[in-house]
């Protein structure tokens, strides 16, 4: 036989748990913006420019002591269908075009721009 104040019991836990549910959607909210925020800050845009320079992952790089990047190459065109999309173009063997991701270049620095220039 169940006791006479079941159902009352039985109320008073769906509220409390219902409670706890809002209180853990709304901490998941709070992590979520905070997360998005910080991410935010820390991402870097990414401009593709024609004529820019840039550097190549080195994707066969083989043991340590090979360069991470290869390059520099030359950006010719940026596709107007994917934003991270481009055709970039070697300075040491022009005409061989290649179409890469964005994720896999890295804006040239300055110094290696003078090197260029000076040669």
């Amino acid at each position: 036989m169940l006791p006479p104040n079941y159902d009352a019991y039985q109320h008073i836990l769906t509220q409390v748990q219902l409670r706890m549910h809002e209180k853990i959607k709304a901490n998941l909210d709070t992590a979520a913006a905070v997360s998005k925020e910080y991410f935010d800050r820390k991402a870097q845009t990414c401009d593709p420019a024609i004529n820019n320079l840039v550097l190549l992952t080195n994707t066969q790089k083989a043991n340590k002591i090979q360069p991470n990047f290869i390059g520099p190459f030359i950006i010719t065109e940026v596709s107007r269908v994917a934003e991270n999309i481009v055709t970039i173009n070697s300075l040491d063997a022009p005409g061989r075009l290649q179409t890469v991701s964005m994720l896999h270049l890295k804006p040239a620095k300055e110094i290696l721009v003078t090197m260029l220039t000076r040669q």
